[in-house]
């Protein structure tokens, strides 16, 4: 099996909506779900081979993204240099205390019956009581020691505009919404697991080739936009490391959530369900500490929300009795393991981990050392993305006060078009060749139907097959401004009545 690791930074704030929060907001999950890494490089593998859609039922789009073959793991956060994973649900920290106090993390699956604190006063009790570290990302640091991802947030209030206007109309068009979205600068990794050889030179071709990509909600509004780095190639890759059950007790910790379904065919979240999806007897269970959830989604070709199964969380860890046989293949369990659910590993919670520290850090990319302070970093950011928003705003606007006739033209043929320009538009500056992606699209279609159609079109009084070649040669915002264009022939394409203004 190969398995190709890459990085993704955030260079803008990430939306990807999990089922919480009130009706009026939007709330990101704290990691990158499998699910829209997988989406992602389909939506790349469509650019790339010039595609509209997928045929599921050819062999290798199934293997590569529909079978578990195939798996797309989550990206997690990223702290000294590792890949995160879910703190077990059997860690627990004390509330109140000293600040050394507060960083021990014990570890309540090797805890003995014995171990229990006889308190007898009662605010002694509550206040010595601890708190599991549910939800939390961890990783390993050497020495005992624990770095416990520091996520950050951006809270944006919108409200809704009616997109004519572009302002409020009335009570009922001015409802005010948030988004709660991780925020820019921080870096996750992730992996994709291949069965077939191939397949992993094809994922790993279409990773080093697409050095940004969007993805998530809210693209059009300053979000999704991601960085991917650090690609690499392994045939001997661990998601955790694991070690063979010692002593008395085997470890099983879930590293991601888990759909399952019971014995009738219903999707269960319960002991029994997880133990058969092991392979093992409910009674070889010595401890289990479950969390559940609900996992929902987007399917983009139904149109159709996905539907609301319940889950067994991440980090949830079951605690076997001495000598229970293990005989499983792989690392996964139950539904949708190719979108990264089902993971666990045996042996990554010890004896020897019982007791540890733990100390917080943000996930944060490595900017090296800068003797300019905080703030004038922030202004140079800012400064940055005000002079990309000025450029694009003034492309924007010569895009408009161009005159349009495509009234006749299919929209098909000019998203066709549109899909290669948004390809470039995602590529790094030094790596487009937007004039040449155009030259080659219509020299594809010369002689055909399409091709007439792009000369019949006009642009300023200019064929528009024209007016794009000439544009992406000599205009330095061509690619916002053909994206412009492409996008306003498209709604007002086929239409039936042409542009009078001309």
């Amino acid at each position: 099996m190969k398995i190709i690791t890459y990085r993704l930074t955030l260079e803008e704030p990430l939306l990807v909506t999990a089922l919480e929060g009130d009706p009026n907001s939007a709330v990101s999950y704290d990691y990158i779900p499998g699910s829209v890494l997988r989406g992602v490089l389909i939506g790349l593998t469509l650019r790339k081979e010039g595609l509209v859609e997928l045929d599921a039922t050819a062999e290798a789009a199934r293997r590569c993204f529909f079978s578990p073959k195939t798996r797309f793991l989550n990206g997690y956060p990223v702290l000294g240099g590792k890949r995160c994973l879910p703190a077990p649900h059997t860690w627990m920290k004390k509330k109140y205390g000293t600040p050394a106090e507060k960083r021990e993390i014990k570890d309540d699956a090797f805890k003995s019956e014995g171990d229990s604190e006889d308190q007898s006063d009662e605010k002694d009790k509550k206040q010595n009581k601890p708190k599991s570290m549910r939800g939390a990302f961890v990783a390993f640091n050497g020495d005992g020691r624990v770095l416990i991802a520091d996520l950050q947030r951006t809270i944006s209030v919108h409200t809704l505009r009616d997109r004519k206007a572009g302002r409020s109309r009335g009570e009922n068009n001015g409802t005010i919404y948030q988004y709660n979205a991780l925020a820019a600068g921080q870096v996750f990794e992730a992996a994709v697991l291949c069965e077939n050889d191939d397949d992993a030179v094809y994922m790993e071709g279409l990773l080093r080739e697409n050095k940004t990509v969007v993805m998530g909600g809210a693209r059009n509004a300053g979000y999704g936009r991601v960085t991917i780095s650090a690609v690499e190639s392994s045939d001997a890759w661990q998601e955790a490391d694991e070690a063979s059950p010692s002593g008395d007790k085997i470890v099983i910790t879930l590293l991601s959530d888990v759909i399952l379904r019971n014995e009738h065919g219903q999707h269960a979240a319960d002991l029994e369900s997880l133990c058969r999806a092991l392979g093992i007897a409910p009674d070889a269970v010595e401890k289990a500490y479950l969390g559940q959830g609900i996992v929902g989604g987007f399917n983009r070709k139904w149109g159709l929300p996905l539907p609301q199964m319940p889950t067994i969380s991440m980090g949830s860890v079951l605690v076997l009795k001495a000598g229970t046989a293990l005989s499983i293949d792989g690392r996964g369990i139950g539904e949708r393991r190719n979108e990264g659910f089902g993971r666990f590993a045996i042996g990554w919670q010890r004896p020897e981990r019982a007791v540890l520290n733990g100390d917080k850090k943000k996930p944060v990319r490595d900017t090296g050392k800068s003797a300019l302070g905080a703030s004038e970093e922030l202004w140079k950011e800012m400064h940055k993305r005000i002079e990309r928003q000025q450029t694009e705003q003034k492309a924007l606007d010569n895009a408009k006060g161009l005159r349009l006739s495509v009234s006749s033209m299919p929209k098909s043929q000019i998203n066709r078009l549109r899909q290669i320009v948004l390809s470039e538009r995602l590529k790094p500056k030094h790596d487009r060749q937007l004039s040449e992606a155009i030259k080659k699209f219509f020299e594809e279609i010369k002689g055909k139907r399409a091709d007439k159609h792009f000369e019949k079109a006009r642009v300023n009084g200019k064929s528009m097959k024209a007016w794009l070649t000439e544009t992406a040669e000599k205009d330095e915002n061509a690619l916002i401004l053909i994206d412009a264009v492409l996008e306003r022939a498209a709604k007002e394409a086929g239409k039936g009545k042409e542009d009078r203004n001309e």
